[in-house]
């Protein structure tokens, strides 16, 4: 009982409002459901406790006595007997609700549909009203100019099914068969599984490390990818290319995939290419984190790509995250005005939740840099809690702009200084490479602080050489700047 009932409330907390209606639509409908107190659940569980309370013990009574109209009592907790019926109505709810998300996904899914349907028509024996279903999938395939997997998965099917239907009329197999489409077609779709699978193999390499693979069966077919008919694929190229970047790490891969897009990116479904060009701004970012610095350019000239072909969005929204990154390069770009821009054009894209507080941060990094500090500092304390991510950062601006504002040495700094470092320390979130980064950098910029102030015992020149020891510390090349400017 005690773990059914969270992961139903789990479930139905992963609904949309619109995604609720239309479940209680679907419990209702009594081709799926007969019972009523299971309609009446999902019911009360939608008013009274999803979004709103913990699912306890007492809130599983007060439950239990809406559900089946029991007059209250002294008792707060339900019984065995109670127990084990709301666990049952709780059960039915959960099956129809993995049901309904089955029947959602159909409506997206068409290929999925599709081979179902023609399946059932096929064993009906059907075949007027499969002929038409077939004719009308045909032309839709012939008519998309995008084809990515989704595509391919989809000629596989209709194939398939034709294939299935020539058996079932033999006198139409004996005289025609179409072996060679589904051979193509089964080829095609294997080929971008298995490479994408490799990709994301590759991926999981890169970000952890110690993983380790078999590749010894992508090398088994090089040669079926390799068959003119196959070599010459857009799709089949572009993750290739990809492949050889992340495998490589050269710019000459880079470049080539870059071209690669921009030739075949009109054949490619917009959320593949969309996946290739975050592949090509991880592989720049990593080149960054490596110091090769001259990567910030091509990853602003990278970005500006992405906003000309409008693929920053994802789906009806851009990510926080994405936003913040953009504007950090573009900054370090010193392309102030193109920042502000793209500021004010997604910023109705932005989740309405963080919408202020992701403007009023990006707007600060753009001020830091133009280095209006004190404005800059304006616009950081408004900003309210968005995630881990833009609060560290925002908290390490807020002591540079200090930092870099301040004419005399001032405790209450100081005080700001350390209640980062502190933020840093307790924060259960952060992993420990990340808390020492941080932290060495707080640390070193107190000292830089001091010196500045000729507060300090120790001189630019050891403040250097404990930086240049230093395996884990963020923005080096900024400390090392002002350790310079000290020096003057």
């Amino acid at each position: 009982m005690k773990t059914k009932p969270s992961r139903l409330i789990q479930l139905l907390s992963s609904l949309s409002n619109d995604e609720i209606k239309r479940l209680n639509h679907f419990v209702q409908a009594r081709y799926f459901n007969t019972d009523k107190y299971v309609t009446k659940l999902l019911n009360v569980l939608d008013r009274d406790v999803i979004g709103k309370r913990t699912f306890d013990e007492s809130v599983q009574w007060r439950v239990y006595y809406k559900v089946f109209d029991k007059s209250s009592d002294s008792q707060e907790i339900l019984n065995e007997k109670e127990k084990k019926l709301l666990g049952a109505k709780m059960s039915a709810l959960t099956q129809l609700t993995k049901d309904f998300l089955t029947v959602e996904a159909l409506k997206e899914h068409k290929t999925h549909r599709n081979d179902l349907l023609l399946s059932e028509l096929l064993n009906r024996r059907q075949f007027d009203l499969f002929q038409s279903v077939m004719k009308k999938e045909r032309k839709s395939l012939e008519s998309e100019k995008e084809r990515g997997i989704a595509y391919h998965q989809s000629e596989y099917v209709i194939e398939q099914k034709t294939l299935d239907y020539l058996i079932l009329n033999r006198n139409l197999l004996s005289k025609n068969d179409n072996l060679n489409e589904i051979n193509r077609s089964l080829d095609i779709r294997y080929l971008l599984d298995k490479l994408n699978l490799h990709l994301g193999a590759i991926g999981i390499i890169s970000s952890l490390g110690e993983k380790n693979y078999d590749f010894s069966s992508i090398k088994a077919v090089e040669e079926l990818l390799n068959l003119p008919q196959y070599s010459n694929h857009s799709l089949m190229k572009i993750c290739n290319a990809t492949i050889n970047m992340m495998q490589s790490k050269s710019h000459e891969d880079y470049i080539s995939l870059l071209r690669l897009l921009d030739l075949n990116g009109e054949y490619i479904p917009k959320d593949d290419v969309l996946d290739f060009y975050n592949m090509l701004n991880n592989f720049c970012a990593a080149q960054i984190r490596s110091g090769v610095l001259e990567y910030h350019i091509h990853l602003f000239e990278l970005y500006k790509v992405m906003e000309d072909k409008d693929i920053l969005k994802e789906g009806n929204s851009i990510p926080v995250n994405k936003l913040k990154n953009l504007i950090a390069v573009a900054c370090h770009a010193k392309e102030f005005e193109w920042c502000k821009y793209i500021i004010e054009k997604y910023r109705l894209y932005i989740i309405k939740e963080f919408r202020d507080s992701v403007c009023h941060y990006n707007l600060g990094v753009i001020a830091f840099y133009e280095n209006d500090y004190k404005a800059a500092i304006q616009s950081f304390i408004r900003v309210e809690r968005i995630n881990l991510n833009y609060d560290l950062n925002c908290r390490i601006l807020i002591l540079k702009s200090y930092y870099e504002t301040d004419e005399e040495y001032d405790e209450r700094t100081v005080q700001i200084f350390r209640s980062a470092e502190k933020f840093v320390t307790d924060n259960k979130k952060l992993s420990s490479a990340r808390k020492k980064a941080d932290k060495n950098f707080i640390n070193t910029l107190i000292n830089l602080y001091r010196i500045k102030h000729r507060t300090g015992k120790m001189t630019p020149q050891s403040i250097r050489r404990k930086i240049e020891k230093f395996d884990l510390i963020n923005d080096k090349r900024w400390l090392l700047e002002k350790v310079s400017e000290l020096k003057k």
